[in-house]
């Protein structure tokens, strides 16, 4: 861990040093130039070729540093820790305070931060904090990129259509276009969370209900169940049609925030300019 650490340092130095030590020969030469016109014409074919062995250094360490990164990303993505890596990024991305480290948005606690890095090490990945920090940059990016694409379009679209997988990929897009970090966990056996949002320090469990008629009790009885289980402190019910008396009166008294088709598409409208029906 130590000659990671070192070596975190050493990238960071050195392109300092030769930027100081390229300025300093150029200052050097120019005062020469006036002060002896006879010195500088004999030095000046030898600091021409420092200040190009600089540079060559500077493009050397660049150019292992680049590939680092990439096999350091290709290494992620085969070894598996780019599930963990977004799991974190989805439940820590929004821990904003003094000490946080941000980037388009997300930010997260540098402790955080760092006792992954460490974890990660343990586990055989051999990673920086700075590398880390790349990658999340990459990831982020990634990310953002998917919004963006996936929000473009201003016609008119029908949350009838939408499958239930489709209706949970709208939500998360939602919930972040709302500035959530949003996990989605839609799948058999998920024990009623089919999405879990993180903002503020506040989790979140959703249940995604894509139903053509109005939804029971049962799925607020979910929600309920479905909170301390995955240690959220709310629950959210959201649907693209209504809900039976019988549910908005068990979400009124296990505060459960109960999201209809009309509010939905209000928040559609106003987060992601889409137009649903």
């Amino acid at each position: 861990m130590p000659r990671r650490k070192n070596e975190e340092d050493l990238f960071g130095i050195i392109p300092r040093i030769l930027s100081l030590a390229f300025f300093g020969a150029f200052v050097s030469l120019w005062a020469l130039k006036y002060k002896n016109p006879a010195l500088f014409n004999q030095y000046l074919y030898i600091i021409f070729a420092s200040i190009v062995g600089l540079g060559i250094m500077v493009a050397i360490l660049w150019i292992y540093r680049l590939k680092k990164d990439v096999r350091l990303n290709n290494f992620i993505k085969s070894s598996g820790f780019a599930v963990e890596i977004d799991n974190f990024i989805n439940r820590f991305g929004k821990e904003k305070n003094k000490e946080s480290w941000n980037y388009l948005g997300y930010y997260f606690d540098e402790n955080r931060l760092s006792k992954l890095v460490e974890y990660l090490n343990g586990k055989g990945l051999r990673i920086n904090q700075r590398q880390f920090k790349n990658y999340l940059k990459k990831r982020i990016d990634r990310l953002e990129l998917d919004l963006t694409v996936k929000s473009i379009g201003s016609e008119t679209k029908d949350l009838n259509s939408l499958s239930g997988s489709d209706f949970e990929l709208l939500l998360k897009r939602l919930f972040e276009a709302m500035g959530f970090s949003v996990q989605l966990n839609g799948k058999a056996g998920d024990q009623g969370a089919d999405l879990i949002a993180n903002l503020n320090g506040k989790r979140y469990i959703i249940q995604a209900k894509r139903y053509s008629g109005s939804v029971s009790n049962s799925a607020v009885q979910e929600a309920v169940a479905a909170k301390p289980y995955y240690d959220c402190s709310h629950a959210v019910v959201i649907t693209n049609g209504e809900y039976t008396r019988g549910a908005m009166d068990l979400a009124k008294a296990n505060n459960v925030q109960l999201v209809g088709k009309k509010e939905l598409q209000q928040k559609l409208a106003e987060h992601l300019h889409e137009n649903w029906s």
